[in-house]
């Protein structure tokens, strides 16, 4: 079983991340095999995949290069989380 599997399997106990003073709940991963292009009318000439959304309706994407991003779908900003999928799952800690 893959970390990301792992990860999603135990997502139920409330995996939260803490970025930049901030606790941030999961309410779902992606599994990298359902994972498909981000689409949005307002979301255009970016190839980036979902790999999580929180309970607040934050977009956690993985940019074609790589890194991990929150896109908050109101105000159309992006925050870099995370420099790869991995140090994205690892930072996911368990309430």
């Amino acid at each position: 079983m893959t970390l990301l599997e792992q990860t999603i399997n135990n997502l139920g106990v409330k995996g939260t991340i803490q970025h930049n003073g901030q606790r941030i709940r999961l309410v779902c991963l992606i599994h990298t095999k359902d994972r498909r292009p981000f689409q949005a009318d307002w979301y255009k000439g970016k190839e980036s995949y979902l790999v999580a959304v929180d309970e607040n309706g934050h977009f956690f994407l993985r940019h074609s290069g790589g890194y991990i991003f929150k896109l908050d779908p109101n105000t159309k900003k992006e925050e870099q989380i995370a420099k790869g999928e991995n140090e994205f799952i690892n930072m996911i800690g368990w309430d």
